[in-house]
């Protein structure tokens, strides 16, 4: 709801300024003159712990640069605009998030000292990553304020308020949130909003709120929490997750709502250079992430993969980096589908019943959406539908004005995941393209037998035409060209930095480069001798269904049939290391013969062969 407000903030500074005369470059995203200072300890004996935040918001008298009190001036305009400010405190953290919940608040104490110009509105609320406390401007306050002279105000508005929670909760509440942490990170910020509930009386939308002051402390927990204990093999505490495995396949698996700083330490530590680490936090929407850790994974050149309830989202070192620049010491990835009332009339308009997600990261109270050219990977749930092929699935960035743009896209049938990369955090709507109106090859007859897999292989990315109305079907397909097509199968993921002996034949600024290293990395494809790739060969029947078997057993895919090839008549042709991979792609239904008894094992495959096989592949054996 928060991201909602934020993008509505220009249209209620643009309508504020044109009522009351103002420039909009009077008004800052982030206000001055306020500070928010706050707290946090959970201090127990035997099995009870007493629990206390506090937080302090003071408010300058001084007017030079305060703008709030500019906020103030220009709202008493209209009385009700007064009466409908609200100023939000919000306090979160894993112990605040898992452990208190809405029958603990009504049994908090709160005290409030030294406040003169606020009211609370209702006690402690619960929000989904916390606790907050709402306040509004006192009727006395406001009754000044109608009549003071600009000069008045600072002297009004000036205050320095502490707000206190204080209550007790179980050593099992505190074991199941944090586990044995000995301190958690608490983020704290204030929102100036206005009341919805008054947005009709004062004729425009109030839904908007600006960020007041924000602050962030590390709250104690002594003597930590007992209870459980670790499963064998595994580092860190086993509430809040544990750390498997090294080398190229390093786990973390989150059981509570946050990975610590040391598991990241550890994960980091037993993961090789280049590869990637994987979070587990598939049983929530989101999960609060150390920046410090971040920054541990991009120095290693990691890529991240976060797995969460509604999608699966991998970070590139580069974007690792520019996260943790902008974060402070925690931030919170969500992926979270979208209800269609929580978008504007023109979003609506374009989406219709579209499934539409949103991804965030948020530390403190900002959001961070670019990531400085680091690209991200995103995997999202969409089952097909009725007539839909895999080919039209497509998604679409979705801005506040509800125009569209394309993301590079592929749909996993396996999984029945729609698969786009992106460089920025926003909504994105998943939607679906008639694949057969966007071919226009005058070589691809739409009675070719070959046709419905020409346009599955370039609606997914896995091939393009060899100009821009041709597509060559029957031109031969080259090593080099398979390569790339299985590096576009994964969405082109990151290269470690081993990347072993080098080609002689194979450039380093060649286009296909990344592909051919990375395969050989992933045993995929292996060269002729350690010197020679030969990417320009024309690429054999039998390659092509090797590649293919050493590709299904990796991504751990059934290849245990395995077809006899003798009833072909040229079986005796076919390589010795070759057998097992090309009888499980004839047993597969990938390649079958030519014709006459004929396999063909050494023939080439041509282009409008490999685009069957791939289909036939993604279809049947992917899954």
């Amino acid at each position: 709801m928060k991201m909602k407000l934020w993008k509505k903030l220009g249209a209620m500074v643009l309508t504020l300024a044109l009522t009351l005369g103002l420039a909009p470059s009077a008004w800052a995203a982030d206000y001055d003159g306020a500070n928010l200072t706050i707290s946090g300890s959970a201090s127990g004996s035997g099995s009870q712990y007493n629990v206390q935040y506090t937080a302090n918001l003071s408010v300058s008298g001084n007017a030079e640069n305060n703008d709030i009190i500019a906020l103030v001036n220009a709202a008493r305009a209209n009385e009700a605009w007064l009466r409908a400010l609200r100023f939000t405190c919000y306090l979160e953290d894993g112990l605040l998030k898992n452990a208190v919940t809405s029958s603990d608040l009504s049994r908090m104490n709160v005290s409030i000292a030294g406040n003169d110009i606020f009211d609370a509105v209702g006690g402690p609320a619960k929000t989904s990553e916390g606790v907050s406390m709402t306040y509004r401007l006192k009727s006395s306050v406001i009754s000044q304020l109608n009549t003071a002279s600009a000069a008045d105000l600072p002297g009004i508005l000036a205050c320095n308020m502490s707000t206190t929670f204080n209550g007790t909760l179980t050593n099992s509440e505190v074991w199941s949130a944090v586990g044995s942490a000995s301190s958690i990170s608490t983020q704290g910020y204030v929102l100036v909003t206005y009341d919805p509930s008054t947005s009709e009386d004062l004729g425009f939308n109030m839904g908007a709120s600006v960020n007041l002051a924000d602050d962030t402390c590390t709250t104690t927990i002594s003597p930590t929490a007992s209870g459980g204990s670790s499963s064998g093999g595994s580092d860190g505490d086993s509430s809040l997750g544990s750390v498997t495995g090294q080398g190229d396949n390093v786990n973390v698996n989150v059981s509570g709502s946050s990975v610590t700083t040391a598991q990241m330490e550890t994960a980091v530590e037993r993961a090789d250079s280049g590869e990637t680490v994987t979070i587990d936090a598939s049983h929530r929407t989101s999960v609060s992430l150390p920046s410090g850790g971040l920054e541990n994974a991009a120095d290693n050149d990691n890529n991240l993969t976060v797995e969460l309830e509604d999608g699966e989202v991998t970070l590139s070192p580069e974007a690792l980096a520019s996260v943790a620049e902008q974060a402070e010491t925690t931030v919170i990835l969500t992926v979270e589908p979208v209800a269609t009332d929580d978008l504007n009339r023109r979003q609506q308009e374009v989406v219709g019943d579209a499934p539409v997600f949103e991804l965030t990261l948020r530390s403190g109270s900002r959001y961070i959406t670019d990531f400085d050219g680091g690209l991200i990977t995103v995997s999202l749930p969409y089952e097909l539908q009725e007539g839909q092929s895999p080919a039209g699935v497509v998604v679409w960035y979705l801005d506040d004005m509800g125009n569209i743009n394309e993301c590079w896209t592929m749909y996993d049938v396996r999984s029945e995941t729609v698969i786009f990369t992106t460089d920025h955090f926003s909504k994105y709507v998943i939607g679906y393209e008639d694949p057969a109106e966007d071919i226009a090859f005058v070589d691809v007859d739409e009675n070719a037998w070959y046709y419905d897999a020409v346009v599955y292989a370039l609606d997914s990315g896995l091939m393009s035409g060899v100009s821009d109305d041709e597509f060559a079907p029957n031109a031969t397909l080259t090593r080099a060209m398979v390569a790339q097509m299985l590096y576009s199968l994964e969405g082109k993921p990151e290269l470690g930095t081993n990347l072993g002996y080098p080609y002689a034949d194979v450039m380093p600024d060649s286009w296909y480069a990344d592909a051919v290293y990375w395969a050989r990395q992933k045993g995929y494809i292996t060269g002729y001798s350690a010197e020679q790739f030969g990417p320009d060969n024309a690429l054999t029947r039998e390659q092509l269904a090797v590649i293919l078997y050493n590709y299904a057993q990796d991504q751990g895919y059934d290849t245990d049939g395995v077809a006899t090839l003798d009833r072909y008549q040229d079986a005796g042709t076919v390589s010795t290391w070759a057998v097992a991979g090309l009888g499980w792609a004839v047993d597969a239904g990938l390649i079958s013969g030519r014709g006459e008894g004929i396999l063909a094992p050494t023939g080439t495959a041509t282009r409008a062969e490999v685009a069957q096989i791939f289909m036939n592949f993604l279809e049947n054996v992917a899954k």
